[in-house]
């Protein structure tokens, strides 16, 4: 128990100073534009995407279903990323200033369509956090 209280203890420190050091508004605050590479954001994205899946879903696939299972496992685990490494940069290209999917569907469709994409995303994280 002591190395994970002192490992909390660490951690908890780093993101204390980290977050302290200066002021910082809302456009900042909800996205990283700018301020990170492209690797940072991309493993943020996985993390946040796989979840604890990426840890036991391989092999419990691997178990019921075997090796061709876990390869249709890995590519559709992929696949999002895949997508978004060709399609990241040509919505970045036509909306440089924006910070979400919400912001990049208003421009594109209108505010009613915002609003709808807004619902579902909270729909969907609701489902998520009930899921994991």
């Amino acid at each position: 128990y002591g190395l994970m209280i002192a490992t909390l203890g660490i951690f908890g420190y780093i993101g204390y100073q980290a977050s302290t050091d200066k002021e910082m508004g809302a456009d900042e605050y909800l996205s990283a534009r700018g301020s990170q590479d492209w690797l940072r954001i991309g493993l943020s994205l996985f993390a946040s995407g796989m979840g604890i899946w990426i840890l036991f879903g391989p092999s419990e696939v691997g178990y019921w279903g075997g090796f061709w299972d876990v390869v249709g496992y890995a590519v559709s685990a992929a696949t999002p990323f895949l997508l978004l490494a060709y399609v990241g940069p040509k919505i970045r290209e036509r909306l440089p200033q924006g910070v979400t999917l919400a912001d990049y569907v208003r421009i594109r469709l209108g505010r009613p369509m915002q609003i709808y994409v807004g619902l579902i995303s909270v729909l969907y994280m609701f489902t998520f956090l009930f899921a994991e």
